[in-house]
Order: C-alpha cells, then sequence, then structure tokens
C-alpha cells in the first residue's frame, strides 16, 4: 500500500513537471525570446537606442511615452519611436518640476 502511494506521488510530479515545462515553452512561443538588448540609461528612462531629438519622437504617429522622476525636482519625459518590438528611435526631455 505504501508503495503505491509512493508512485502515485511521483507519478503526479512527472504531470505536473510537464505541464510546467509546457507552459513555458507556450509562453516563449506567443512571447518570443528576448532579442538583442541595446538599452541606454539616460537620466532615469531605459532607452533602446542612444536619444535623438525628442521632438520628432513626440511627434511621431507611433510612439510609447512615459515618465518618470530622476530626481526630487526633475522629471523625465521618455520615448521610444515606432512599436514594440519594432522600435526605431529614442529619445527623452528632463524638466525641473
Amino acid at each position: 500500500m505504501q508503495d503505491t502511494d509512493r508512485a502515485r506521488r511521483f507519478g503526479r510530479r512527472k504531470l505536473l513537471k510537464g505541464v510546467g515545462a509546457g507552459a513555458l515553452a507556450t509562453s516563449a512561443v506567443v512571447f518570443g525570446a528576448p532579442g538583442t538588448a541595446n538599452a541606454a540609461n539616460y537620466a532615469c528612462c531605459s532607452l533602446v537606442f542612444a536619444p535623438s531629438s525628442y521632438s520628432a519622437c513626440a511627434g511621431a504617429s507611433k510612439k510609447y511615452i512615459w515618465t518618470c522622476r530622476w530626481t526630487s525636482t526633475t522629471g523625465c519625459s521618455c520615448c521610444e519611436k515606432g512599436t514594440s518590438p519594432n522600435y526605431t528611435a529614442s529619445a527623452y526631455r528632463c524638466e525641473r518640476v
């Protein structure tokens, strides 16, 4: 009886391991593998590329803009031009707040 319980327990573990590995593989396919990181850290912005013109980035039809606080008195607007994961340019602008 004890051997049967032990066999069930190990069978269940194998099943759960397989399900976990399958979920991990599926998420890699759905979300894609990470690409090469070209990140550049400027102020509090982690940018994909070295910064270029903020006005050109912010004026683009497809962009992603976010804000962050660099110091207690300085806030920044960060911009990635294009759409994820195909950004084509990065920029930032910081101002005293």
